[in-house]
């Protein structure tokens, strides 16, 4: 009995138990109801479709629509050349990537263009820009503009242009659409006037007045300039690196800064042997150095030019030039029967005419090249010399007369004492290459050298008569000829024991010297 109301308690204690865990439940379940009641009275957040915008690896920026993206920064590339004054090509590196995120994040445009903008101007040096290429050969040299590359042309041409009358001007390339092609045309009057008052004042900042027109007024016209070499002209895109200024671009092109390479005149040396040295043709060094020429005589220590600088374009020119020009007079012989056979004596030494010439000079670089001569004008007429000659035919063998040697020539010795010993003969001074004759006919019994005499003529006239001729430059007989009186033997000198161009005369009876003088006739 006593152990039935323990087990009652123990119900009781179950009971409570399990209604306080109901109750705990009801609790729950009536907390939870009413937290989820007022929850789903807010607004929930709505999350859009959207790309997050990468520019050169950086975030800018999250748009909705990346064809705004697109199109702004087209709008901004133009703005960025525009402000530039450059045409460049700028690329687009710009990357989408997809986010899911609230209209509040979004950039605006205005912002993106800003970012953009500040962007691409930073890096403005990084993009190729629009250049035009001057190409000369293997040569090509990128400049900012048309007008650059004709400043670049025009400076070439106009060293030679003097009086400002040739421009350059870009032509099509029939070949090659997208190509130009430079040539030099002369400019109409007007221009070419207001060319020169340009090119006179230049010249007056640096010269006097008179310099100046001295300077312009030469007796030459240039009627063609042209480039030797093809130049080509035509557009791309390049780094701003490869970019170059105008004054680049002119000592590239001319190499006007590197210096011309001189000889200085060595004991020994001639023209052929400096060409010969520096393995060049003659020709190439006289036209190197104009003030000079094959006949010139060179001094040790003279200066040459044997190389100049090679522009990559050079500049041809057609200079017309008039000069006065001496026409050769002619010869006219009248025979004179009395005259013996080699008798030569001028009547009339007459007179050159003169000649007004027309040329076309052709120079490369202001070296000439050529030469074509398109006109020539008598001014005044030639008169002709007139030569006597002698038609008498010679006398055959000695006469026993005896004749000058030479026509003319002054008498400056006679026969006999004389300071220094005794003279055997007579001298007549004359010039070097005078005709000597023989004074009689007869045979030559010695011609060559021999000691005081030079080069001297022994004549055998029979009887024991002997005639010499000595000093002589040239001899035209030989030992054993036979020759008759008047005839040419030989041309006057300055050779052995000699203070001047003559001739020393002898007449010798069985080896006796006697005076000349009492002989000739």
């Amino acid at each position: 009995m006593n152990g039935l109301p323990k087990c009652s308690e123990m119900m009781v204690i179950k009971r409570l138990q399990v209604i306080m865990i109901a109750f705990c439940t009801m609790f729950i379940i009536f907390a939870v109801n009413r937290l989820g009641s007022h929850t789903s009275n807010e607004v929930q957040p709505v999350l859009a479709s959207a790309y997050k915008v990468v520019l050169d690896g950086n975030e800018i920026g999250i748009i909705e629509d990346k064809n705004q993206v697109d199109d702004l920064f087209r709008n901004i590339s133009y703005k960025v050349q525009r402000d530039l004054n450059k045409s460049m090509l700028i690329n687009k590196n710009i990357k989408y990537y997809i986010e899911h995120t609230e209209p509040s994040n979004f950039t605006s445009l205005e912002e993106l263009e800003v970012i953009i903008y500040e962007s691409l101007l930073s890096r403005a040096s990084d993009f190729k820009q629009m250049a035009y290429i001057l190409k000369v050969n293997d040569l090509e040299i990128a400049l900012e503009n048309q007008e650059a590359v004709l400043s670049v042309l025009e400076e070439v041409q106009k060293k030679y242009d003097r009086r400002g009358q040739f421009s350059v001007e870009l032509v099509s390339n029939k070949e090659e659409e997208e190509t130009l092609i430079a040539r030099v045309s002369k400019l109409d009057k007007i221009e070419r006037d207001t060319n020169m008052v340009t090119a006179t004042m230049s010249l007056s900042s640096d010269n006097d007045a008179e310099e100046v027109v001295e300077e312009i007024d030469e007796g030459s016209e240039i009627v063609e300039i042209d480039f030797v070499e093809t130049v080509e002209v035509f557009s791309g895109y390049i780094s701003m690196n490869d970019l170059k200024t105008i004054e680049e671009a002119i000592e590239l092109i001319t190499k006007e800064k590197e210096e011309e390479k001189i000889y200085e005149v060595q004991s020994g040396d001639s023209l052929s042997v400096i060409a010969y040295k520096n393995e060049m043709a003659l020709q190439d060094l006289l036209k190197l150095n104009p003030n000079i020429t094959e006949k010139s005589v060179l001094q040790i220590g003279q200066e040459l030019v044997i190389t100049v600088p090679e522009p990559e374009l050079s500049v041809l020119t057609r200079e017309k030039i008039v000069y006065t020009e001496d026409v050769r007079r002619g010869t006219e012989y009248v025979n004179n029967a009395n005259k013996y056979k080699g008798h030569s004596q001028t009547i009339n030494n007459g007179s050159d005419g003169v000649k007004e010439v027309t040329a076309i000079i052709s120079k490369v670089n202001g070296y000439e090249d050529g030469k074509e001569v398109v006109e020539e004008r008598i001014i005044q007429q030639p008169v002709s010399r007139v030569i006597e000659v002698g038609t008498k035919p010679l006398p055959f063998g000695s006469t026993g007369q005896y004749i000058r040697p030479i026509a003319g020539g002054r008498f400056t010795s006679g026969f006999g004492y004389r300071s220094g010993g005794f003279h055997y003969g007579v001298d007549f001074a004359t010039a070097i290459g005078t005709p000597v004759r023989a004074s009689d006919g007869g045979r030559v019994v010695f011609a060559g050298w021999q000691g005081a005499y030079g080069y001297v003529i022994f004549i055998d006239h029979g009887n024991g008569v002997e005639t010499r001729y000595a000093h002589l430059n040239r001899i035209l007989v030989r030992t054993g000829q036979i020759v008759s009186q008047h005839e040419k033997i030989a041309e006057t000198g300055n050779t052995g024991r000699s203070t001047g161009p003559h001739i020393h005369f002898e007449i010798r009876f069985d080896g006796v010297a006697a005076n000349p003088m009492n002989y000739i006739r």
